[in-house]
C-alpha cells in the first residue's frame, strides 16, 4: 500500500514468457459523490432563483413603462389570451411565476413606499426555498434600490437586514 491507495502487482505467463500485470484499483466514494452532487444541485437552483428575481424585476418594470404605474400582484404580469393584453394579465412572465413559484421557489412581489412619503412607489422581490434543504437553503431579496441580499433563513423571506450579496 501506497498514500492509502492499494495497487496489486502480478506475473502473467505469455508466449512462453512471463509479463508484469499490474491492476489497479479505484474505489469511489458514493456517499461522499452524492453529497457533491446534491450541493451542486442547491447551488444551481439558487443561482436560477437569482436570475429569476432579475426577470422579475425587469417584468415589473415593464409593465410599469407600459401602464404608468406598478402591478398590484405577480398574477397581473402573468398570460393573456393572444391578444388580449392588459393590466390585469400582461403577458410578461409565465403562468407559474404568476402564481408564485418556480424551480424549487416561491417567489413574494410587494410594493414599497418610498422614505419620507415622496415619490413614487417602489417595490422588492423575494424568494425563498419551497422545500427547504432540499430546493435551497438560501432565502433572497431584491429591495427598492435595486440590491440583493441573502441568508440562511430556515425557509422563510429574506428581509433587507440580511448580508448584501456582492
Amino acid at each position: 500500500m501506497v498514500n492509502s491507495e492499494e495497487t496489486r502487482f502480478g506475473l502473467v505467463r505469455e508466449a512462453g514468457g512471463w509479463r508484469l500485470l499490474s491492476l489497479g484499483l479505484v474505489l469511489l466514494d458514493i456517499p461522499q459523490l452524492s453529497k457533491q452532487w446534491a450541493e451542486s444541485d442547491l447551488a444551481a437552483r439558487e443561482d436560477a432563483a437569482l436570475e429569476t428575481l432579475r426577470g422579475l424585476a425587469d417584468a415589473v418594470d415593464s409593465y410599469s413603462r407600459a401602464f404608468g404605474r406598478l402591478p398590484d400582484t405577480l398574477a397581473q404580469l402573468g398570460p393573456a389570451p393572444k391578444d388580449e393584453v392588459s393590466p390585469e394579465q400582461a403577458s410578461l412572465i409565465n403562468e407559474h411565476l404568476a402564481a408564485g413559484s418556480a424551480g424549487g421557489y416561491r417567489f413574494r412581489y410587494r410594493i414599497t413606499n418610498p422614505i419620507g412619503g415622496e415619490g413614487d412607489p417602489t417595490f422588492e422581490l423575494s424568494a425563498a426555498p419551497e422545500d427547504y434543504g432540499k430546493t435551497g437553503k438560501r432565502s433572497f431579496l431584491l429591495d427598492s434600490a435595486g440590491k440583493f441580499h441573502a441568508a440562511d433563513k430556515h425557509g422563510d423571506m429574506a428581509t433587507t437586514a440580511d448580508p448584501e450579496l456582492p
